[in-house]
């Protein structure tokens, strides 16, 4: 996971003494007006070097975060700046980003390269009797039908999403994709220490009150079948806890009372929790929930789930294969939605599960989020990143748009080549990717200023 600083300054080194570079600081003497720079303690260098370019201090307060150079000394690596003094003079591991641009321009540019990365994203929809019609509300990233990569059917009896907590898209991992902390002063964290499978587990903390992390699943239709009212479903629950009599997995129906499995022994082992119950006529809602109660404690969740039947060995393995459906349209005016075009319905209560082209979310837009981060890869990122810098620089033309269209020009290959390196093969042989164009030669071409 890398910060909105990490991306900024990844770009530095791509095209070194355009853009920026990044120095540690010596002291921040008293006065506020200046810090010195051992690096740059040379000698012979003129003042003209640095002035007028921008001091970002990234681990300072957001009021010290920015200032101009206007004046340097070689003699001694000293930056002087005549804006507001500094009043944090503590320079003890920090470095200051001297950049030859406006900040904000490359924190926008950070962002549209996030916005462009795209990583294929899977989310499960249940499937139900007779229909050819699947919402997809939930996939709110979705702007063209393009962004689906392929659609497939899976016999999986699992209803909800990211069942193994593998899948936290917002800015900081603070929120796992899908489920809903409640509780006052109840925590998540993202986790890759205490893990079972794959790579990270869901960190739960009760602060003061009982804490839940829950998922809920709409009532899928109208009649008894579609709707799961009458048929059995299991709340499953895979957990690590050290103190016993704290966590459990509870079934919830809107309107009567949870039921609830036993609790974790507290061995400091994973355990499987359960709870199976027949729906009830009145249920509103279908909800997993994993409860930590009494006392203040953390426990680690690798999997919670909700799924039609009795557990068994099967859907505790998991291992279902998979079949691509190639016949669906995409409806965009009413929802959106995705339509099957099959001789015959899907069985009812398996999965359908919607690949995706799926963005990252942006950082921010100014110095303010230079904490924000999120998991797209960090090179990556830059070099896009450096091209939509110089892209945009050119486009306000003057006597420098030339140099900033002929640097832009440079790194527009690599970040094809980056882009165009998100094409996954699919197993039925198709491309699923980022739908750009082919390879060129040369950027197309551009209105000359």
């Amino acid at each position: 996971m890398s910060t909105l600083r990490q991306y900024r300054r990844a770009m530095y080194p791509r095209e070194q003494g355009v853009v920026g570079r990044t120095e540690a600081i010596a002291t921040l003497p008293v006065g506020g007006l200046t810090m010195t720079v051992a690096a740059l303690a040379t000698g012979t260098v003129t003042a003209s070097k640095f002035i007028n370019t921008w001091l970002v201090r990234a681990d300072a307060a957001a009021a010290e975060r920015i200032r101009m150079c206007s004046n340097f000394a070689s003699a001694t690596g000293t930056l002087t700046h005549a804006g507001t003094a500094y009043a944090d003079l503590t320079a003890t591991d920090e470095s200051v980003e001297i950049v030859e641009h406006e900040p904000y321009l490359l924190d926008n540019a950070v962002n549209e390269a996030l916005h462009l990365l795209r990583r294929i994203d899977r989310t499960a929809i249940p499937t139900r009797n007779g229909y050819n019609r699947y919402s997809l509300y939930d996939l709110t990233w979705l702007s063209d039908p393009a962004d689906i990569a392929r659609v497939v059917y899976r016999p999986s009896p699992v209803l909800t999403n990211n069942r193994y907590m593998e899948k936290w898209s917002g800015i900081g991992a603070t929120t796992v994709d899908g489920f809903t902390l409640a509780g006052a002063g109840a925590t998540i964290a993202r986790n890759s220490s205490t893990v079972e499978r794959d790579q990270y587990s869901c960190a739960l903390t009760r602060a003061g009150t009982n804490a839940t992390l829950s998922q809920t699943l709409r009532l899928l239709g109208i009649d008894t079948e579609d709707s799961l009212r009458g048929e059995v479903v299991t709340a499953v629950l895979r957990v690590w806890a050290s103190v016993a009599s704290r966590v459990r997995v509870q079934f919830y129906d809107g309107v009567n009372a949870a039921t609830s499995s036993a609790f974790h022994t507290g061995d400091s082992t994973w355990q499987t929790l359960s709870a199976e119950v027949t729906v009830p006529s009145t249920a509103t809602e279908l909800t997993a929930r994993a409860s930590l109660e009494t006392d203040d404690t953390t426990v680690y969740i690798d999997q919670l789930y909700l799924m039609h039947g009795t557990l068994g060995d099967g859907v505790e393995r998991d291992n279902y294969s998979e079949q691509a459906i190639t016949g669906f349209k995409v409806l965009q005016g009413e929802g959106p939605a995705l339509i099957l075009l099959l001789r015959s319905a899907l069985p009812a209560h398996a999965q359908l599960i919607v690949e995706t082209r799926r963005p990252w979310l942006p950082v921010g837009t100014n110095l303010a989020a230079d904490g924000d981060s999120v998991d797209a890869p960090l090179l990556d990122a830059a070099e896009i990143a450096v091209y939509k810098l110089f892209d945009a620089l050119a486009e306000r033309g003057g006597q420098d748009g030339k140099k900033y269209r002929d640097l832009a020009n440079k790194h527009w290959r690599s970040a094809q080549i980056i882009l165009l390196g998100a094409t996954v093969r699919t197993d039925d042989g198709r491309e699923a990717g980022l739908p750009l164009p082919s390879l060129l030669f040369a950027p197309p071409p551009r209105r000359v200023q």
